[in-house]
């Protein structure tokens, strides 16, 4: 549509990203941490991977996008995690699906449902089953459970399918399951619009868009009990 035309700069970056350096650094006699530093043009992003010697994993993000580029739709990370998570816990704002322009109507709370229901089918399939002001999130299974704490509220959404997958299929017959969760934890997420059908550009309010800049995010992923 108009909003992707738009944000078009920023669809597929992660495979534009060159990995300039991958270093490890001891931390302590039972932690390290891996920084891997990415660029692209005008953009320059560093990844830092703590692996604690308790079993947590602590990601942080810093990203230095010029302002000269097109706002971005959502900034974060996206994971495969196995089907065998089939209940979704979390502390956020709920029960339904909600976006930054569209959770006035939700509220903070804690929350569980089956990871199968998570997502929401549209008609036309898009984005969809965020949830935002999320403080922790856990997927849970038979042989175990992984929590993901963040160090500041983010938004989550999780999917059977991939997002290529979602983008491509016009109606929901051509959504395939790829046998494993999409699981995308955003430390930022536009919003969905819609204020007007008329604007040129079809771009939320500029309050609930992402203006390329300086970003920094971090979470940690641990085993729950």
């Amino acid at each position: 549509g108009k909003t992707i035309k738009v944000m078009e700069h920023w669809y597929g970056i992660e495979g534009r990203l060159a990995t300039d350096s991958v270093e490890l650094q001891k931390v302590d006699d039972s932690s390290a941490k891996v920084v891997v530093k990415k660029s692209a043009p005008k953009t320059a992003l560093v990844l830092t991977y703590t692996f604690n010697g308790n079993g947590a994993l602590d990601v942080a993000a810093e990203l230095d996008a010029d302002e000269s580029l097109p706002p971005m739709p959502r900034l974060g990370f996206t994971a495969g995690v196995s089907d065998a998570f089939a209940a979704t816990r979390y502390y956020g704002k709920g029960p339904w699906e909600n976006y930054c322009d569209r959770n006035a109507g939700a509220e903070v709370g804690l929350y569980e449902r089956p990871t199968a229901d998570m997502h929401y089918e549209y008609a036309f399939p898009q984005e969809n089953g965020n949830r935002t002001e999320t403080r922790w999130l856990e997927l849970r299974g038979e042989q175990g459970a992984a929590r993901i704490t963040g160090a500041e509220p983010f938004s989550f959404s999780i999917w059977p399918w991939s997002a290529e997958n979602i983008e491509a299929a016009k109606h929901p017959y051509e959504l395939k399951n790829q046998g494993f969760y999409t699981l995308n934890i955003d430390h930022r997420h536009m919003g969905v619009g819609g204020t007007d059908s008329w604007s040129p550009k079809a771009l939320p309010l500029e309050h609930y868009r992402i203006p390329s800049g300086r970003y920094s995010w971090s979470f940690r992923l641990e085993p729950a009990m």
